[in-house]
């Protein structure tokens, strides 16, 4: 059972109600104006005054306190109601109204040695001109609160208590603006946001919004939404000892008031996340002693649990994630959409995947994408791409497809949860084009990998799977300009070099090439298996049987068999057969039946009929 801190109680009426009680004018007036100084959004507190003045005959002075009410709940039944009795009995309306300007920012942070942070993010709030800014420090040791003082901040010293909601609610206990924005000191607001954010705080009937949070550094990752900005209303606090959060009062107060949260503009940018600042910070193990602290209170909450999950998981606690995430899973799939936080299902659905993907739990990452709580998310581009990377390692083309296509659609539409990574690269689309060639589509296939090619900079994996098609449709010699053209890009991966080994060895016509392209791939990596053993295969091609026999050697002295029957024959053919070579002999019959099919279309003249000495 959580208790309600005191923020919540900011803003009570009970001395309104006693003044009004009373009569007198002065009292009431005075008891109003401090309601409205400690909780500036305050609709209750101007219905009451309404009321208050309705009964005294005092219509003109309730009117100039509805010109306030109806511009910042449209939508509430109450002052609805209200509104159209007196239109018909005054001749007014809306359109006469002054706007009730809301103008005042309560700037709210919690900060502990961020001096390397606390100025960019309090600089980046130098246009917001009518603002307060609300420090709560938890024990800096650095010059933090130094440089906070130079921004003219109300510095709050508070004792840590392993609580992140607690240390929020005592900066909303000073809040005194018309609307809260919360930001941390790693924070700031992006350039040019100014603009947004007046227009943001200008729109009537939105309690709150959810704002644009991009991670610096990560430009893949997307922006997603977190609510930072709302009114500074009677009733609201953070819950949750870390991943705090005031989601749940601001459902409450947008119900009481029939007000909505909306999708902000105002961006904010972040950078406690990149890799040095995890370094300094040790964010991981501070947060699974904060997890395991508020799990003790809130044992199935989902959204304690999901970071408990994530975190684990980063810590190399695999196993106990899994189960974490399991739980969780249950959990939101036996509640109604409408009664878990979007955020939440956005996120958990988001964290879960990657997991999935990253054990290559293929089967149970389709079975999560196509379960209610992912498809409540909407769903969103993520959802699409992890179904559709699942149902392609499940060999589920069609179904792949479709998902997949999806996720190219909507790649680039805000999200509550941060994007995968691959979503907004040209990854979708090659997935798209393996599924198409496994399905025999071939001309959309090799349309979608032309695209890509252009795209891809960054991996060889296009450029070789495109190739390895073109192979498969026996036009080796487009697979090979693809696989040079990714040498050609600074794409020089082991797999590129590997494949066009296979290929060249493969093709008659590609003879020549094949012992110019292997003695390189053997240069480049000496130790690949691969590599020694198609240049082992070139060479023998050639009748160059001695050099050939050292590139079949480590895998003969491991056992492999397929290299053990191309040595045999290399000696073979070169009369160095020992007593212990000969004993491996009828082992290997099946390998050495495959190699003579191979040498028989070998440019060199291949003595098939001493080699077919050692069938037995």
């Amino acid at each position: 059972m959580i208790n309600p801190p005191k923020c919540s109680k900011l803003g009570s009426l009970k001395a309104l109600y006693e003044a009004i009680g009373t009569k007198i004018q002065s009292n009431i007036t005075n008891e109003y104006n401090k309601v409205l100084n400690i909780r500036p959004f305050h609709p209750e507190a101007h219905l009451q005054l309404i009321d208050y003045y309705l009964q005294n005959n005092m219509e003109q002075d309730a009117i100039a306190i509805l010109q306030k009410l109806i511009k910042l709940t449209p939508e509430w039944p109450l002052i609805q109601k209200l509104f159209k009795s007196f239109e018909k009995s005054h001749e007014i309306n809306k359109k006469e109204f002054s706007f009730y300007p809301m103008s005042k920012l309560s700037i709210c942070l919690i900060v502990k040695n961020e001096e390397n942070n606390i100025g960019r993010c309090l600089s980046s709030l130098s246009q917001v001109t009518n603002k307060e800014i609300i420090i709560v420090d938890t024990g800096s040791t650095d010059r933090t609160k130094i440089i906070a003082n130079q921004y003219q901040a109300k510095i709050i010293d508070y004792k840590w208590n392993n609580d992140f909601s607690e240390a929020r609610n005592i900066a909303m206990e000073y809040a005194r603006g018309d609307w809260v924005l919360i930001l941390d000191a790693d924070e700031e607001l992006a350039p040019n946001s100014y603009q947004n954010l007046k227009t943001d705080i200008m729109k009537p009937n939105i309690i709150g919004y959810r704002l644009p949070l991009e991670n610096v550094g990560s430009p893949l990752h997307g922006v997603n939404y977190v609510p930072r900005l709302f009114r500074n209303a009677p009733g609201l606090y953070f819950i949750g000892k870390i991943h705090e959060t005031i989601y749940a009062s601001l459902i409450v107060a947008g119900e009481q008031w029939n007000m909505k949260q909306g999708m902000g503009n105002t961006r904010i940018l972040h950078y406690g996340y990149q890799p040095d600042q995890i370094k300094i910070k040790d964010k991981i193990k501070r947060n699974l002693e904060l997890y395991e602290d508020a799990l003790t209170e809130l044992p199935d909450e989902p959204s304690i649990l999901m970071n408990y999950a994530h975190d684990l998981n980063f810590d190399g606690q695999t196993e106990k994630s899994y189960g974490i995430f399991k739980k969780i899973h249950g959990i939101l799939e036996q509640h109604k959409t409408e009664d878990i936080t979007p955020e939440v299902r956005e996120q958990f659905v988001h964290n879960y995947g990657v997991f999935l993907a990253q054990e290559q739990k293929m089967e149970e990452l389709v079975d999560v994408m196509f379960s209610r709580t992912a498809r409540d998310t909407g769903p969103v581009a993520n959802v699409h791409y992890m179904a559709g990377l699942g149902l392609i390692n499940c060999k589920q083309f069609e179904e792949s497809i479709r998902e997949l296509e999806l996720c190219v659609k909507k790649a680039f539409d805000d999200s509550l949860a941060p994007s995968v990574p691959d979503v907004r690269t040209w990854k979708p689309r090659h997935l798209l084009a393996n599924a198409n060639a496994s399905l025999g589509n071939e001309n959309e296939a090799i349309k979608i990998w032309e695209e890509v090619l252009v795209e891809c900079d960054d991996s060889p994996d296009p450029f070789h799977d495109y190739a390895r098609y073109l192979s498969s449709l026996n036009r080796n010699k487009e697979a090979i300009m693809i696989l040079i053209k990714s040498l050609e890009s600074g794409l020089n991966g082991q797999k590129i070099w590997e494949l066009g080994a296979g290929i060249v060895n493969s093709d008659p016509e590609l003879a020549e090439m094949a012992m110019d392209w292997t003695e390189e791939a053997v240069q480049y990596f000496p130790d690949s298996d691969v590599t020694n053993v198609r240049r082992g295969e070139a060479l023998m091609k050639n009748g160059r049987y001695l050099e050939a026999i050292p590139f079949f050697e480590r895998l003969t002295s491991r056992g492999e068999r397929n290299a053990t029957a191309a040595q045999l024959i290399c000696k073979k053919m070169l009369n160095q057969l020992s007593t212990e070579d000969l004993d491996k002999v009828g082992l290997v019959q099946n390998e050495l039946k495959g190699w003579m099919v191979i040498m028989d279309k070998a440019p060199h003249e291949f003595n098939r009929e001493l080699a077919e000495q050692l069938i037995q």
